[in-house]
């Protein structure tokens, strides 16, 4: 993996791991198809004629006649609905991405204080330098050389293989 290589893949991790995406990031629609508003636009108004609390009243707005289903048929416990509304997977979590985390855990066993400048600087993307050093708690020079010396072991991490 080269210097360019390693970048697009920590810019890609910062932005999948990163801490609330940017202005740039926001989408017009959703492309899951799971709106936040479609909840709310989803929602009829409730019958006013039927309180739906009493069985008997289910069974009038059903148009049943009265007549109650089998008992085979009705589920005895009231559920309630426990889809999330974000999808399962994360389409920007690619295998390399996998990877540059993993080597990120890596580096913060061993490092903790050059982990940290490395997910400040890839996932705080709208600070400017001199505010990723100071909130590191560093200054600009020793942020630059715990950055450098992070990016090395990424870069020398990734290069290993992975273990089965």
């Amino acid at each position: 993996m080269n210097a360019e290589e390693l970048e697009d893949a920590l810019l890609a991790w910062g932005r999948c791991y990163g801490e609330g995406r940017g202005s740039e990031w926001q989408e017009d629609r959703s492309l899951t198809g799971d709106s936040p508003l479609a909840a709310m636009a989803g929602k009829k108004a409730q019958d006013s004629q039927h309180d739906f609390r009493s069985s008997a009243s289910r069974l009038a707005f059903m148009g049943t006649g009265g007549k109650k289903a089998p008992e085979w048929s009705c589920d005895p416990v009231r559920a309630t609905e426990t889809r999330s509304h974000r999808p399962s997977y994360d389409a920007r979590e690619t295998p390399t991405v996998i990877r540059v985390q993993v080597s990120w855990l890596t580096l913060r066993r061993v490092d903790v204080t050059a982990a940290n400048v490395l997910r400040i600087h890839y996932q705080r993307r709208a600070l400017s330098r001199e505010e990723r050093a100071s909130e590191a708690g560093l200054k600009l020079s020793a942020y630059k050389d715990n950055l450098r010396v992070a990016k090395a072991f990424i870069a020398g991490n990734m290069a290993r293989p992975m273990a089965a």
